[in-house]
C-alpha cells in the first residue's frame, strides 16, 4: 500500500491518496474476514483499491473509493472474471 497527501482530513484543503494491492488466495483467511466491498469478499481474489478522500470544511470529508478486482480459478459456476466497484462517501465528524 501507498498513502499520499496530508496524514489528517480535518478542514479544507486537505487531500489523501491511498492506492492498496492485494492477492488473497484461496483459503488463506476465513471468508468473513476479507473486506465484503473487495469482489464480494471471499477468496481466491486479486486486484486494486483507490481511495481519494478531499476536505470540504471543518471535521467533513468526500470520499471516494474505486475497486477493480478479479478471481484467481474460474469454474464454469463462478462470478464474472473481473468486477469493478465505486463508493462515493460524504462525512462529518462532530
Amino acid at each position: 500500500s501507498a498513502t499520499f497527501g496530508n496524514a489528517k482530513i480535518a478542514e479544507l484543503g486537505n487531500w489523501q491518496v491511498k492506492y492498496l494491492l492485494r492477492y488473497l488466495e484461496q483459503n488463506a483467511y476465513p471468508d468473513c474476514f476479507p473486506d465484503s466491498d473487495f469482489y464480494s469478499g471471499g477468496t481466491s481474489r486479486q486486484g486494486h483499491e483507490l481511495i481519494l478522500t478531499v476536505g470540504l470544511g471543518k471535521n467533513t470529508q468526500f470520499g471516494l473509493d474505486y475497486y477493480i478486482a478479479e478471481r484467481l480459478k474460474i469454474n464454469p459456476t463462478d462470478l464474472p472474471r473481473e468486477r469493478s466497484l465505486i463508493q462515493v462517501d460524504v462525512v462529518h465528524k462532530f
